[in-house]
């Protein structure tokens, strides 16, 4: 009888110590899902080193959620992410792409994330060891499974100074019209390290208006069309060279042209923009 009594007694205890510590698990999954489903506004803005805004780059996120987005044409994208650590990857033409590893987002509204992307040549599968202007050598072997250097071409220095220099001549070409024409002295080195890449050339491109850059900005007679030329690597027998348009503070194309040394190279880098390089001896 006294052991019946005991158990009535306890029984409702039992009870509400299971009922608190359901509630209490199912608090805690609550806040868990609302930590989840937590997301942050973040700003990122893309940006040159000279300050001039970068639109069309590719902004690639890795984390508690995968998308890639582009900058508008202000060089700036709002997205949204979930809390977590993320990583990121910018990458556009004409630039060196940029890893931003464990990025936290941990807050509602983040402060902006900046982004300056270095001038160079960029990794098309963004991996880990891009080098810039890495070249492959040709090869070439009479006996099966044996390959043997077959010649060992030059490296080349954009406005070199050196006793045997050459010149390649560099023409920008809308439609069948030149509009800028010059050219520049390159030497000869013993490997890509004594390669100097020298100071980029600023020049003024006339477009006079009514050409469209990338079918986004159409250019007008007030705009000055300026951009710079520089050597961004160098290859075996050919120069990486960098060619630039801006309007104000904002790029409106950014590319990578390789020259040949020993021949013509001819790269449409716009609709119906033309980028033509080929060997001269006359320097202009």
């Amino acid at each position: 009888m006294c052991s019946v009594v005991r158990l009535r007694l306890l029984l409702p205890h039992c009870v509400l110590l299971v009922s608190l510590l359901f509630f209490y698990l199912v608090s805690l999954s609550a806040q868990d899902s609302s930590r989840a489903s937590q997301v942050a506004s973040l700003l990122v803005v893309v940006s040159d080193p000279s300050g001039a805004v970068v639109p069309n780059a590719e902004v690639a996120f890795r984390g508690g959620k995968n998308f890639t987005t582009e900058t508008r044409q202000d060089g700036s994208v709002q997205v949204g992410l979930p809390y977590g650590s993320y990583l990121v990857t910018i990458a556009r033409p004409g630039f060196k792409t940029t890893k931003i590893i464990g990025f936290q987002v941990h807050v509602p509204r983040p402060n902006d994330l900046n982004v300056v992307l270095e001038l160079g040549h960029y990794c098309d599968d963004c991996c880990d060891d891009c080098v810039l202007g890495t070249g492959v050598q040709t090869l070439t072997s009479d006996l099966p499974n044996v390959i043997e250097p077959n010649m060992t071409m030059p490296f080349w220095s954009w406005f070199g100074d050196c006793e045997n220099r050459r010149y390649i001549g560099l023409e920008v070409m809308l439609g069948a019209k030149i509009i800028y024409h010059s050219s520049c002295p390159i030497c000869p080195v013993g490997d890509r390290t004594n390669a100097t890449e020298g100071q980029p050339k600023t020049v003024a491109f006339p477009f006079r208006g009514g050409y469209v850059f990338q079918g986004e900005y159409r250019t007008t007679r007030r705009d000055t069309i300026e951009g710079n030329i520089w050597q961004a690597g160098t290859d075996p027998g050919t120069i990486l060279l960098g060619v630039s348009f801006s309007a104000k503070k904002q790029v409106l194309l950014n590319t990578i042209h390789v020259a040949k040394v020993d021949a013509e190279s001819i790269l449409e880098i716009d609709r119906g923009l033309m980028l033509r390089t080929f060997p001269t001896r006359r320097p202009k």
